[in-house]
């Protein structure tokens, strides 16, 4: 099972790689494999060294020594294995990623939940994804398991660097947010180090641009002739993070109906919004990683775009992050839509004709 987990990994990230840049030279690169996928970092114009390297690989290992939830060593998997009031100790870079969930948790409304971990488990996207026989839960199981959805129960002192657990049920997972964190932190490194140009690619959802002209992001529903549903001009803007989320990442069908990863943490269920993927520029890494999960729940309605939930939480977005730009894709009803807060032809290009924009 561990070599076809594997082997679905690399097809996956092959398929994301769309979600990377149009014409770029080649130059150097360097792969790794943590957080249970596959990292790719390139540069132009200067080779990745020894020193570069080392110290890449060990930011890697520290996090998903933190944060790996199938790791009996790790933090998360101690602390979901702990009784009530157990206290556990963070490092300086645990403190930020925890921060970074809970503030993502109170940013959106609790749309975005760490404490999902049961519900995520229950629909059988962990820790084995993809089963052969998936089988759609039931409601009793489904409420059962909801029940123990609720970080607010999570308790951090970033003073004393400690998390404590107030809630025996309480299981956690930041695997949501940890690649973004990454990919930040990866950046830093390499821009110390003088890399100017280049990027890097955790998981294909989540990247840093050290610089790069375009960025192609990946159609939800691709074809042959359209991969990228739209490309964005990203030339100049040096250290951009970008993060999506989307319906298509993991996923099973059953009985004709698709069900998604991303759950809502307020029924428990599969999102059903008819956002197929959205994908954040501008904002720190492990923000977007979480704020583009929460937006994919959040409900739009064609006939009250103005004032459907959607829009008002871009608008929201935007308002934390004044330079940043959202690409929410729907489909829903015979309407298929982009909306975002940026202008066609001087942002980005769109390619798939079918869709149309919509402006917050």
């Amino acid at each position: 099972m561990k070599n076809f987990n594997r082997f679905i990994t690399a097809i996956i990230l092959i398929i994301l790689l769309s979600f990377t840049f149009a014409c770029a030279p080649k130059g150097s690169a360097i792969d790794f494999s943590y957080f249970n996928t596959n990292i790719h970092i390139e540069t132009y114009g200067k080779v990745i060294s020894n020193q570069a390297e080392t110290k890449l690989r060990n930011i890697f290992s520290a996090l998903e020594s933190e944060f790996d939830i199938d790791n009996q060593n790790s933090l998360t998997y101690k602390f979901n294995s702990a009784s009530i009031g157990e206290k556990f100790s963070l490092t300086d870079n645990g403190v930020k990623v925890v921060k970074a969930a809970l503030d993502g948790y109170v940013f959106s409304d609790g749309c975005y939940d760490p404490s999902i971990y049961p519900l995520v488990k229950l629909w059988q996207f962990s820790p084995n994804y993809p089963v052969i026989n998936f089988s759609v839960p039931s409601e009793s199981d489904i409420l059962s398991q909801l029940e123990r959805v609720n970080f607010s129960s999570v308790l951090l002192d970033q003073t004393a660097r400690t998390l404590t657990k107030t809630n025996a049920n309480t299981l956690i997972d930041f695997g949501g947010i940890v690649k973004g964190y990454a990919t930040d932190m990866a950046y830093e490194i390499l821009s110390s180090l003088g890399y100017t140009d280049g990027y890097i690619n955790i998981g294909g959802s989540s990247l840093t641009l050290l610089n790069a002209p375009s960025l192609g992001i990946r159609h939800p529903r691709p074809t042959e002739n359209i991969p990228n549903i739209i490309t964005v001009n990203t030339k100049n803007k040096i250290g951009l993070s970008v993060s999506t989320s989307g319906d298509y990442q993991k996923y099973y069908v059953k009985d004709g109906i698709s069900y998604s990863h991303i759950i809502n943490p307020f029924d428990g269920k599969p999102s059903q919004t008819g956002i197929q993927s959205v994908t954040i520029l501008g904002a720190n890494g492990a923000f977007s990683d979480a704020i583009t999960t929460a937006t994919c729940l959040k409900e739009y309605s064609p006939e009250n775009h103005s004032s459907s939930p959607l829009t008002l939480f871009i608008k929201k977005i935007i308002n934390a992050y004044p330079n940043a730009s959202v690409f929410a894709v729907y489909d829903k009803g015979n309407q298929k839509r982009i909306i975002t807060n940026e202008k066609e032809s001087e942002s980005f290009t769109l390619h798939d004709q079918t869709y149309s924009i919509y402006n917050v």
